[in-house]
Formats: structure tokens, sequence, C-alpha cells
């Protein structure tokens, strides 16, 4: 019987941690280290990082695909709706229905695309 009470306690125990485990989320003034290692990992470009990346590493490969917040990277800048802006080349009023993470995902999506175009002309050479 308690052999039973602690399998459905530890079964209760690992859904409950894995249903709280929440997934790191893009937010307005998040600090820029955490930023980048986010966009790094969603963009999937851990690849150009190095088998044990510091931070600079993170925003080496951000900035190689020229993508950088309005005064650069830095570890104790916070990321801004301005920062993305113009990241993306973006005017206010072009943008001014999309919320941060929309914004977010646009730069994603640019970050997919620029390395593609990246690796194919690496191939061509």
């Amino acid at each position: 019987m308690h052999e039973r009470v602690l399998a459905v306690f530890f079964i209760f125990c690992t859904l409950s941690t894995l249903l709280l485990a929440e997934e790191p989320k893009f937010t307005e003034g998040m600090n820029q280290f955490d930023f980048a290692k986010l966009l790094v990992k969603e963009a999937n470009l851990e690849t150009h990082l190095s088998p044990t990346p510091n931070d600079e590493d993170y925003f080496k490969v951000l900035i190689d695909l020229e993508i950088e917040p309005i005064r650069g990277w830095s570890r104790e800048g916070i990321i801004t709706r301005e920062d993305l802006l113009y990241i993306l080349g973006y005017s206010g009023e072009e943008a001014k229905d999309m919320s941060f993470a929309e914004l977010c995902q646009q730069v994603i999506s640019l970050l997919k695309e620029i390395s593609s175009e990246e690796q194919f002309h690496l191939f061509e050479q």
C-alpha cells in the first residue's frame, strides 16, 4: 500500500514539475544577454557557438549576422521595443499594431533567413 502511495506521489510531483517548468519568454526590458541567448536558441543558431560558449559568443553570433540593438550589445543592457524596431528597420508607425512578442518573432524569422543565406553562400564558394 505504501509503495502505491509513494508511486502516485512521485508521478504527481514529476507531472507538476513538468507542467510548472516554463520556457523562457521574450519580454520587453529583459537583460540583453538573456535576450541574445534566447534569440540564438529560437533561431537554431547554437551550431555557430563554441562548445562552451560565454556571453560574448552569443553576442558575436548576432553581430556577425548584423543583428544589434541601437547602442550595441551589453551584458548589463536591457532590450526595448525601440531596439527591435531598429533591428528590423521599422518605423514606429509601421509597427504600431505589433506586440513586443510579434516583433521578436519577426527578428527570429529575419535571423533564420539571414543565416540560411549565409550558409548558402558558404556552399557556393
